[in-house]
């Protein structure tokens, strides 16, 4: 197949493949975020909570032009693919415009979800991540179990990105 036919069917399936999406991810309203703080303290008496973040790096042939910027401290080709999903694992945000050497923390910061979070933040909203992903502000915890619930929190994620 020609790299022009490629390119056009490509191009149609993406599209064909987009139209369903917006029924998979939508960011909640905020309406919703009262029952979605309710879910994750449910899971992992965290309070705050209104998502769960990660990212992954998802391996590819890179293309010829900017082969470098695809391969991460691992030396392995990869787009770097932050998602944030809810209790229920439903998806709400995913951005997969990055290469693999590009730092979680800096898609974060130039993100659309860096801005719903400083949003969120004033109503002392919080995503639980892993730690590479600098939190906007700290989760304020008395518990010592703390640490233990954050990996049932952060189990959420993660079983979406293996499904």
């Amino acid at each position: 197949m020609s790299q022009p036919r490629f390119s056009n069917v490509l191009t149609r399936v993406l599209s064909a493949l987009m139209k369903p999406m917006c029924s998979y991810i939508a960011f909640p309203q905020v309406d919703d975020f009262a029952t979605v703080k309710a879910e994750f303290y449910a899971m992992g008496h965290i309070p705050k909570i209104s998502g769960a973040i990660d990212g992954t790096h998802i391996a590819f042939v890179p293309p010829q032009r900017n082969e470098l910027v695809f391969r991460n401290r691992k030396s392995f080709h990869f787009l770097n693919v932050q998602m944030v999903c809810l209790v229920d694992q439903y998806i709400f945000h995913v951005n997969a415009k990055y290469p693999g050497s590009v730092h979680d923390a800096f898609i974060l910061r130039n993100s659309s979800i860096s801005y719903v979070m400083s949003q969120l933040q004033r109503h002392r909203e919080d995503e639980a991540g892993d730690g590479r992903v600098a939190a906007v502000e700290p989760v304020d915890s008395d518990e010592e179990e703390a640490e233990e619930e954050d990996v049932d929190n952060r189990t959420t994620i993660i079983q979406q990105y293996y499904q």
